[in-house]
């Protein structure tokens, strides 16, 4: 990891951020100062990307709709990447075994499971009633059973990418004693809220989603800087030539960080990308 001086700031060509607790404030929104950073930014002639366990429709319309600026992006945490066109750069699912076997954990201790795919999602909550009547799956849907789940599966070209894990009904003893028997799945498991835990493929997260967009763009890992705030961006912070941890960040992501930004609710990103493009060398 880069040392965090003026010298270095110009040698920086691509600022990569993550969404909840980073580049939305409270109210999930960009504020005006971020937003404003962001087109300077990309002004500057700096790449842009959003690292995001968000699909790829929300990520595309809030580069083009909101931020107006062209990005990649990264999403499912580094599941699924997309060049600034929205082409495809990578998609690497979890194993149909493995996602059998983590729905077998979840209903097993009662607890809520949601699988992704590119674009929708299977929900599974003890008692909740199934909205699966079979086919593929072009909507965001509930479930019930395994045999709907293998349904689902066996439809060709199919594929889940991430899934979450959550308590249901507030039975928090439950969900910690399903994390502890996915922990003995081929996974990669996170966490991207305090009782929010995500699922991936062994060896995908944000930071292979940023090897992977460092490699198109042409640029090396020492060359980004990314920002976060929870467990699931932590390899990134640490892996980055510039890891920046917002104020509010768990304390983890905070001890590997190059530099500490002011929080998300008080223009943190803003701040930094003002500080690097102001003092960057001419």
């Amino acid at each position: 990891m880069a040392t965090w001086t003026q010298s270095n700031f110009n040698k920086i060509k691509l600022a990569g951020y993550d969404l909840d607790g980073t580049l939305y404030n409270q109210r999930l929104r960009v504020s005006p100062a971020n937003l404003q950073a962001v087109r300077a930014w990309a002004a500057a002639g700096r790449l842009t990307a959003i690292c995001s366990g968000r699909m790829i429709p929300r990520v595309s319309a809030l580069l083009r709709d909101e931020l107006g600026v062209s990005g990649y992006k990264m999403c499912l945490n580094g599941a699924l990447v997309y060049d600034q066109q929205d082409r495809l750069l990578a998609a690497k699912p979890i194993n149909a075994r493995t996602i059998k076997a983590a729905f077998t954990i979840a209903k097993r201790y009662g607890v809520q499971i949601r699988f992704y795919t590119e674009l929708t999602h299977a929900f599974y909550k003890p008692g909740q009633r199934s909205t699966y009547y079979g086919g593929d799956l072009t909507c965001d849907v509930n479930f019930a059973t395994q045999a709907e789940l293998r349904d689902m599966l066996n439809h060709p070209g199919l594929h889940f990418y991430k899934f979450t894990l959550e308590a249901a009904y507030g039975n928090v003893p439950a969900l910690m004693l399903a994390l502890r028997a996915m922990r003995r799945l081929p996974l990669n498991m996170t966490r991207s809220k305090m009782l929010l835990y995500e699922g991936l493929a062994p060896g995908v997260d944000k930071l292979f989603g940023m090897r992977v967009i460092a490699k198109d763009a042409g640029i090396e890992l020492a060359d980004c800087m990314c920002f976060g705030d929870q467990l699931n961006d932590l390899t990134m912070i640490q892996g980055v030539g510039y890891g920046v941890a917002m104020r509010n960040a768990v304390p983890r992501v905070r001890r590997v960080a190059a530099y500490v930004a002011p929080s998300n609710w008080n223009d943190g990103v803003a701040r930094t990308l003002n500080t690097v493009l102001r003092q960057s060398p001419k």
